[in-house]
């Protein structure tokens, strides 16, 4: 393969690593809207303290307990817009969904 192959092989590399950053630049959007609706719902919760719920004897006895759940979610709403590569974002994205499955279920369990 002489040089101009090479470039050019090189070049559609390049453009799929390109290609490729997008996409996980907008799935990482994606899942960072649903972690912020899921930081609403678990807002919501906190702030009405459970009423009508199973977390209400909870909160009622210890106000804080959702609140390390709530840093959770603001902590990777982070991670995912600051991920410097596709790399850490699909490890970000990962660990996202693993945690937004983990309120859905605790939210929908107990309401």
């Amino acid at each position: 393969m002489g040089i101009i192959g090479r470039a050019v092989k090189h070049i559609k590399g390049l453009r799929e690593v390109e290609q490729m950053g997008e996409s996980v630049a907008l799935i990482a959007a994606e899942t960072e809207r649903d972690l912020i609706e899921a930081l609403v719902d678990l807002d919501e919760v906190i702030r009405t303290r459970g009423v009508g719920t199973a977390y209400e004897q909870k909160l009622f006895a210890n106000p804080a307990s959702l609140r390390p759940l709530r840093r959770d979610l603001e902590a990777l709403i982070t991670k995912l817009s600051v991920a410097p590569d596709a790399g850490s974002g699909l490890a970000a994205i990962a660990e996202a969904e693993a945690l937004r499955f983990d309120v859905r279920r605790k939210l929908d369990e107990d309401t």
